[in-house]
């Protein structure tokens, strides 16, 4: 039905991927609810990062007591063209660490710190379904509901305490 209903796809496209677990259709079924569209463009991330300095000083016991262990992770991941990432609770990216191989590539999705990763800005990604569901998700490739982001492998938890 949705190639009927899209004239942009053309018979021979294949069919969009199915999501691959519960916590994927759920996601899939509220980003589809918000009318965001899977071929969605980017929008401009070019501007300023809005709130980023606010939002870091309102989390800045947990930024200071994140980074070191972000580090470490990454240390530990070093040269897998990969990231660690810290985001506030509305799915804001607070800090960022990563290897410049795929800082660059992520930067042109705005998987960087300043821009949110919330399901309604991003679709289906490990930072807002997280969020939206309250435990750790994976998010791997055409899962992503954003067609742009499908390149990206992801997994996300919500931290709930120090501990």
């Amino acid at each position: 039905m949705l190639r009927a209903e899209n004239p942009s796809v053309k018979p021979t496209d294949p069919p969009p991927p199915e999501p691959s677990t519960d916590a994927i259709q759920r996601s899939w079924a509220r980003c589809a609810a918000s009318g965001l569209a899977p071929d969605a463009p980017l929008p401009d991330v070019a501007g300023p990062r809005t709130g980023l300095a606010e939002r870091l000083d309102a989390n800045a016991r947990l930024v200071a007591f994140a980074q070191p262990v972000m580090e470490h992770l990454h240390r530990l991941i070093a040269r897998s063209s990969s990231m660690v990432l810290l985001a506030d609770d509305s799915g804001l990216i607070l800090r960022a660490v990563g290897d410049a191989d795929f800082t660059s590539r992520a930067a042109r999705v705005a998987l960087q710190p300043g821009h949110s990763w919330a399901e309604l800005a991003m679709g289906t990604n490990a930072i807002g379904t997280a969020l939206a569901e309250q435990h750790t998700v994976a998010v791997i490739g055409a899962d992503h509901y954003l067609e742009r982001n499908r390149f990206l492998t992801c997994i996300a938890t919500p931290i709930h305490a120090p501990t």
